[in-house]
Order: structure tokens, then C-alpha cells, then sequence
């Protein structure tokens, strides 16, 4: 059986491809797969019930084939199966980081490696992971100052208005120019 078939609560059917046909597949093509269907359709497939059983088979596939194929080809011998592998994650750690996050582990462990090529795109897949996570804080802390502050503009009128005082917009303002510039970098 080449796919899994569901049939949902709200009248629909979804298949979703099976594990004997992701076992097929290339190293790291299950689990972006798996990755991809629970971040862009799940929450589309009718009820919770519907959503937790999806999501159980895909929990299943993710432990029994994706993990373990994605391990198993970046400890391969041939330095030109790594490469691809490596160099398909470097392109989704620029894209969608949150994608890569469960093949750091295993991706650090090749910054060491003695092929120069390999060691450099494992230490590129890190950086641009941890530049990801680091915008994401950067973008948490500038919402929560607008929650505090509201926009330039509503924070201008709050001085304006005595609505704060002076030392509070200077630290506003500078918290938000601090972390515009940790975006730039």
C-alpha cells in the first residue's frame, strides 16, 4: 500500500503516503515530509479526533523512518551521500529553520568532520538556525514593548499627552532601536 487513506468527520478523504513508501524515500525527504503536512494541513483535517489520529501516524512515521533514516544517512560512509543531505538541510535551515531543528543534534556532530565541504555547510546549518532563533526573540521583545508602548507613533502621542514620562519613552525608544539593529545584523 503506497498510501494511507482517512476518512474525515466532515465528509472529506486525505491520504497521506504510508511507511513502507517513505522507507523508499531519501534521507532527510521523510521527515520533511512528515514536517510539512503537520505545519501546513493538519489543523485543515476536520475534527480534533480527525487531527490527533493524523497526527499519531505521523508521530509513528517520525520515530520508526524519518529519524532513523536521516541518522543513518548522515553516519553513511560516502562522503557524497552526506554532502547532498547536508547541503539540502543548509537550504531548508535558510528557508524554514524550525524544519532542521530535529537534525541539529546530529548535523553538530559533522562540524568536525575531516571533509572540509561537509564540516563548513554542518557549521552554516547551526548559524542560520541560531540566527532564526535570535529574530524570533529579537521579534518577541519588540512586540512586547509595543504592547507597552503601542506603535512610534501611539508612544509619541502618550508623551505628548503626559501619558508617560520622559525617561520612559527614551528607554522605549532605545529597547526598540537596539533591537532593530540586532535584526539588520
Amino acid at each position: 500500500m503506497s498510501m494511507k487513506v482517512y476518512y474525515l468527520s466532515d465528509d472529506r478523504i486525505v491520504q497521506i503516503a504510508s511507511k513502507e513508501k517513505m522507507q523508499k524515500w531519501q534521507g532527510e525527504a521523510p521527515l520533511v515530509y512528515i514536517n510539512y503536512i503537520r505545519d501546513t494541513y493538519l489543523r485543515t483535517y476536520g475534527s480534533k479526533t480527525n487531527q490527533n489520529e493524523i497526527s499519531s501516524y505521523l508521530d509513528a512515521a517520525m520515530q520508526e523512518i524519518a529519524i532513523p533514516k536521516l541518522i543513518e544517512a548522515l553516519n553513511s560512509n560516502d562522503e557524497d551521500e552526506v554532502l547532498g543531505i547536508l547541503t539540502r538541510i543548509e537550504d531548508m535551515s535558510r528557508k524554514n529553520p524550525d524544519l532542521i531543528k530535529i537534525t541539529l543534534s546530529h548535523v553538530e556532530k559533522k562540524q568536525s568532520h575531516s571533509n572540509k565541504e561537509i564540516s563548513s555547510l554542518a557549521v552554516k546549518v547551526q548559524k542560520n538556525y541560531d540566527r532564526a532563533i535570535k529574530r524570533r526573540q529579537i521579534k518577541k521583545k519588540l512586540a512586547e514593548n509595543e504592547k507597552i508602548g503601542g506603535t512610534d507613533a501611539e508612544l509619541d502621542q502618550r508623551l505628548v499627552s503626559g501619558a508617560i514620562t520622559e525617561s520612559e519613552y527614551l528607554r522605549l525608544k532605545k529597547e526598540r532601536i537596539q533591537a532593530y539593529q540586532e535584526l539588520e545584523d
